[in-house]
């Protein structure tokens, strides 16, 4: 399975830049999401990986093997890697069957081997009952797994993935993402999925690598992102993050004490001193049983999961408003002590370092 190493990929469509100087590390046999919001560059990054665009400058290498660089261009059938689309892209006169089979039959697979692979495919997809139907006869969840077994096959070293469950509602979805995390486990292939869905990258992936106006933002696991973040961006997208202003006035063993509203607190962070942002969610706030870390005036509140979902304004800080869970009903324009009891402090300067996941498991600048 291949180790892919991209540097300095960059790729531009009518003189508008739409990818910057990538570079990414991914190790063999890892689900890769490329997750960001709409026109951030994932798709085009991923059709660069695929060979269905050439990028302006960079290189790419599968392993040892370069795969795009100076003079050198491997086309997409050279690449051992399959593809499945937002669209499927089967054939309508084809049966599931016939689909599966034809990439082998380019391939010139052998008949007995050809037709084994098939049904091993077919096996493994639950779509045996189904191998003579056309595709305007199945049903969404089941085209997305005649597509799923086409591209496996191959036995791909690599196996890319846009989009593939737009399409599909909620519950289909659900059995899908639960799909691809058995095919990973079981073929070891290496996975690289577009996605601009928080919770299918979450839910499948060992790598995220959040992206945003063309630049890789950071590279790391679900829980790196979570936690840890290294840019304000990663810090307000994952999972609907929350940016304090505060001021770190010291920082030993990876521990900075500063100042946020009223009150003074030490947590971790890779910030320096001077300006910085205090990432949080909402599950690091709690209501104050005195003056908290912070006082806010009551906005709103929603009665959400059997708590009192709660909108507030803080006082003195350059944020709109945060959201509390608490026990009871508030009345609007009452004030509240907020309490911080967790987070994790970046460097307010976008200028600064990014930091990304730790060097053995992947690396990724931008």
């Amino acid at each position: 399975m291949p180790h892919i190493r991209a540097s300095g990929l960059a790729k531009s469509f009518d003189r508008t830049r739409v990818l910057h100087d990538i570079d990414l590390d991914l190790p063999e046999g890892a689900f890769l999401a490329l997750l960001g919001p709409s026109g951030c560059g994932k798709t085009t990054l991923l059709r660069l990986i695929a060979g269905l665009e050439v990028p302006d400058a960079g290189q790419l290498h599968f392993g040892d093997r370069m795969i795009l660089g100076p003079n050198r261009f491997v086309p997409p059938e050279d690449r051992n890697l399959g593809m499945v689309f937002q669209s499927y892209a089967l054939w309508p006169n084809m049966t599931a069957r016939g689909n599966v089979e034809f990439a082998l039959k380019a391939r010139r697979l052998p008949a007995a081997d050809r037709n084994a692979r098939v049904e091993e495919m077919l096996r493994a997809m639950g779509l045996v009952h189904l191998a003579d139907r056309r595709p305007h006869e199945l049903s969404g969840g089941q085209r997305q797994r005649v597509a799923l077994a086409r591209s496996l096959a191959l036995r791909p070293s690599l196996l890319l993935l846009d989009e593939p469950l737009a399409n599909l509602d909620a519950h289909l979805r659900h059995r899908m993402l639960a799909e691809f995390r058995r095919l990973h486990a079981a073929t070891g292939t290496t996975f690289v999925l577009v996605t601009h869905d928080q919770d299918e990258a979450m839910a499948v992936a060992s790598h995220i690598a959040v992206m945003d106006d063309g630049r890789i933002q950071q590279v790391g696991t679900p829980e790196d992102l979570y936690r840890r973040p290294a840019t304000p961006m990663v810090a307000r997208f994952i999972d609907h993050g929350i940016t304090l202003p505060v001021t770190v006035a010291t920082v030993r063993d990876g521990r900075c004490d500063l100042t946020v509203g009223d009150g003074a607190l030490s947590l971790p962070g890779s910030a320096r001193p001077g300006r910085g942002w205090l990432c949080l969610h909402r599950a690091d706030l709690r209501q104050a049983e005195g003056r908290g870390h912070l006082q806010a005036e009551v906005l709103s509140q929603t009665f959400l999961h059997g708590r009192y979902l709660t909108h507030v304004l803080p006082q003195g800080l350059e944020v709109d408003s945060l959201s509390v869970a608490v026990d009871r009903p508030l009345p609007v324009q009452s004030r509240i002590g907020i309490d911080i009891t967790g987070g994790w402090v970046i460097d307010r300067d976008p200028q600064g370092p990014r930091r990304t996941a730790p060097a053995a498991m992947v690396h990724a600048h931008a």
